[in-house]
């Protein structure tokens, strides 16, 4: 994806960078916050580096803290697993000292109205754990619908098989509601 740059009232996403390293593993060595992911907790700095490594050569973004001038979390939209083109599956990760202040949806509304608006996209889709209440709804307050739940779906860190939600938008559904954010 061409976006490199989205500013927000509280947020930049940019690309991520190898001096991104100490707050990726901050975050990414709580388990609570990894808890929905299909990987763990890391547990060592190089763990994280690896990590970091591969998510650069991705479409995913940091999401910088203005205020604070470091690196909370990321987001990102990666490859749909639909045959049809111009489908992405959005996907996030958020530093738990920062839950419930509204500041994944609005990174995720930035990035959503940008790429609708800049790339050929046609749909955006969210596969949810059914047991993740707080990404469900905020899925919902994005506007995506749900289109049903995929039984055993894909492995949790213990390689237990869990059911997700499959959520979408289509890009006239996400301009039809879109305020519009700067981007840069």
């Amino acid at each position: 994806m061409s976006i490199e740059r989205i500013n927000t009232e509280r947020l930049n996403l940019r690309r991520l960078r190898e001096s991104d390293l100490e707050d990726f593993n901050y975050y990414s060595s709580k388990a609570s916050v990894t808890k929905y992911m299909s990987w763990p907790a890391h547990s060592s700095l190089a763990a994280s580096r690896e990590v970091l490594h591969s998510l650069m050569k991705q479409n995913v973004w940091a999401l910088v803290h203005r205020a604070e001038g470091r690196m909370i979390g990321t987001i990102s939209l990666d490859p749909s697993i639909r045959k049809s083109p111009g489908c992405r599956a959005l996907g996030y990760i958020l530093d738990d000292e920062y839950w419930g202040e509204g500041l994944m949806r609005e990174a995720a509304t930035a990035l959503l109205d940008a790429s609708f608006k800049a790339e050929d996209l046609l749909l955006i889709e969210a596969m949810i754990r059914v047991d993740n209440e707080a990404s469900k709804r905020l899925i919902k307050a994005l506007g995506f619908s749900l289109e049903g739940c995929l039984r055993a779906y894909s492995s949790d860190q213990n390689g237990q098989l869990c059911d997700f939600n499959s959520y979408s938008i289509l890009r006239e559904e996400w301009l039809s509601r879109s305020p519009g954010w700067s981007c840069s």
